[in-house]
């Protein structure tokens, strides 16, 4: 196991009502090739996790051309269920 964190891509993507919406990959996959179709890039870069913190590096998506956000960190948190309680799911019976 590793004690540094891992560094992950990511891209915030809007719908065209506004939107928006995170989507994360592997460093080795290029921003522009996680772009979905039809949505609108909006801010993307870098980030990683350690000691449950999220933390947006200031390094710029280059095929994209665009720049991360502090904000982005909170939609990315959403998105993992990051400091929210995970309510455990009905015991599962059998007859």
């Amino acid at each position: 196991m590793h004690d540094y964190p891992m560094i992950n891509s990511y891209l915030i993507v809007a719908t065209p009502d506004g939107t928006e919406y995170p989507v994360l990959f592997p460093q080795a996959i290029s921003h522009a090739a996680m772009l979905p179709a039809g949505a609108i890039p909006v801010s993307g870069g870098y980030f990683v996790i350690y000691g449950g913190v999220i933390t947006i590096l200031t390094v710029t998506s280059e095929t994209l051309d665009i720049l991360p956000r502090k904000a982005d960190a909170n939609l990315i948190s959403n998105l993992l269920n990051f400091a929210k309680p995970i309510s455990p799911s009905a015991p599962h019976q059998t007859n």
